[in-house]
């Protein structure tokens, strides 16, 4: 196995353990869950489940939606991961209505059926390679979801582009940032680009992970029945983010 294979193979977990990946995680990719959240206001109360939580993005961009009384469910593969997710909701007040649990759900599912009202999955999918794996894990949150549910995902396109994630998130951090925060932006970006987002552009070009084309993924989730109701263009249109629903009756 080469280097880079061993790298991206540890990343998350090293990164997760280490604080790494939280102090890599650029502008444009935390902009792309704030605008998943901006497209679920007005569903805060009920019980959201988190497929792929990682380090607890949402936890970190939606402690207003949580703190409305949200009860989260988290999952992901990684121990690591949950650890960092479990302490960032204890830190935030959440940890009487979090549940965090290791899980592949591509495999099985230990979430009830109808018992989600909305489901997040921001770049979870991608990784799984084997259309049947995707398959299954969107069935499996298809059947967690109460028949009144969402379901939001964001996962890259085949266009994915590094450099300009790099550059769209150096434009809002000068928009949001202090001049000092803007200057070790830039020193921190240059290894989030090198480390992390082309190590992501080449598996993606290389087809070892998911990049969609435009309209796939939307026939990907309509196949296991979702009905779309919002699709877009997010992270410097290198990720499509869909807003979907159950249909009713759907076998």
């Amino acid at each position: 196995m080469s280097i880079r294979s061993l790298w991206i193979k540890h990343y998350w977990s090293f990164g997760f353990k280490s604080f790494l990946y939280d102090l890599l995680t650029p502008h444009s990719y935390r902009a792309s869950m704030a605008r998943a959240l901006t497209l679920l206001q007005g569903r805060e109360h009920g019980v959201w489940l988190d497929v792929g939580c990682g380090s607890g993005l949402l936890i970190d961009e939606g402690q207003s939606h949580l703190r409305k009384g949200t009860k989260l469910l988290a999952t992901d593969v990684l121990a690591t991961a949950l650890e960092r997710c479990s302490a960032k909701a204890a830190r935030a007040g959440l940890a009487p209505s979090f549940l965090g649990f290791q899980a592949d759900l591509s495999l099985e599912s230990p979430v009830k059926e109808n018992a989600i009202d909305v489901a997040l999955a921001h770049f979870s999918l991608y990784t799984l390679n084997a259309p049947d794996r995707r398959r299954l894990l969107l069935n499996h949150i298809r059947q967690s979801l109460k028949k009144d549910g969402v379901f939001a995902l964001v996962n890259p396109t085949d266009d994915y582009d590094a450099s300009l994630i790099i550059q769209d998130s150096l434009v809002i951090s000068r928009e949001k940032d202090s001049l000092p925060r803007q200057w070790i932006n830039r020193m921190l970006y240059r290894l989030t680009y090198k480390l992390g987002l082309k190590q992501i552009e080449r598996r993606i070009q290389e087809g070892h992970w998911k990049g969609y084309a435009p309209g796939e993924m939307e026939k990907e989730v309509e196949a296991v029945g979702f009905a779309i109701d919002h699709s877009e263009l997010v992270y410097a249109g290198s990720a499509r983010l869909l807003i979907v629903h159950p249909v009713d009756g759907f076998n």
